[in-house]
């Protein structure tokens, strides 16, 4: 069953866009079969349990990636994921999942892989649902990435990634960024008296506010409504309280 398996998705590996085949075949040239199975295996696991396609190029890429992997843990060297804790936060299915794929590597070659694989992982997974045609979820979490930092740097501390505020922050931040980067706009509400009254005597609150504004238009020329500020400075009070 594993090798029909194998057959049928490296048959839908020939009908990715041609400017995707030349990387793919160098790819089968010096990746290991053994990499390949363990790919496949966890490709079928994750398609199973998001309930989603996958493109089929992910097979080849997800085995490159292992190689990859395993070969600079065997050297010494290891790669810090700096969006491990927005994907955690921000794309829980997948990150579990992608832990799980963690575990299944290390067990098949008797190694042990650092956490930040977990992201890595993630994000092939993330980039690779089948017809999609963009890497919003990548720049999804940049942003995210981004106005938590203005935050922190305004607040002079750092956030408790571990904390259930950071979660829901997090979450808010995944659909706010969506909009920014999509462009798209709510209706404006008549709100400017609460607004004013609830960053009244923040000052901290206030500048953290203006600093994610004023990072928003400078990059994408996008203006927070009253309404967009008010609630992300509801949840930014909650995080660093």
């Amino acid at each position: 069953m594993e090798c029909r398996s194998l057959s049928i998705r490296l048959t839908g590996f020939f009908y990715v866009r041609n400017e995707q085949k030349n990387k793919l075949y160098k790819l089968i040239e010096h990746v290991d079969i053994e990499y390949v199975f363990v790919a496949e295996k966890i490709v079928q696991y994750a398609e199973k349990n998001l309930e989603k396609n996958l493109n089929p190029s992910l097979l080849l890429i997800l085995a490159d990636h292992i190689s990859n992997a395993i070969s600079r843990v065997v050297s010494g060297i290891q790669i810090n994921n700096v969006f491990l804790d927005e994907i955690k936060a921000l794309y829980k299915a997948e990150y579990a999942i992608s832990r799980d794929a963690l575990t299944i590597i290390n067990e098949q070659f008797s190694v042990q892989l650092p956490d930040d694989e977990i992201g890595f992982i993630a994000l092939h997974i993330l980039n690779n649902y089948e017809n999609s045609v963009d890497y919003e979820s990548v720049r999804i979490i940049e942003l995210s990435q981004i106005i938590t930092g203005l935050i922190e740097v305004v607040y002079n501390r750092k956030v408790d990634r571990s904390s259930f505020n950071y979660s829901r922050f997090m979450m808010h931040l995944k659909y706010f960024s969506s909009r920014v980067l999509c462009n798209e706009k709510i209706k404006q509400k008549d709100i400017g008296d609460i607004y004013e009254q609830f960053l009244e005597k923040d000052i901290l609150l206030q500048r953290a506010i203006h600093e994610i504004e004023r990072y928003l238009y400078a990059t994408f020329k996008y203006e927070l409504i009253l309404e967009e500020k008010l609630y992300l400075s509801i949840r930014t009070k909650v995080l660093m309280d």
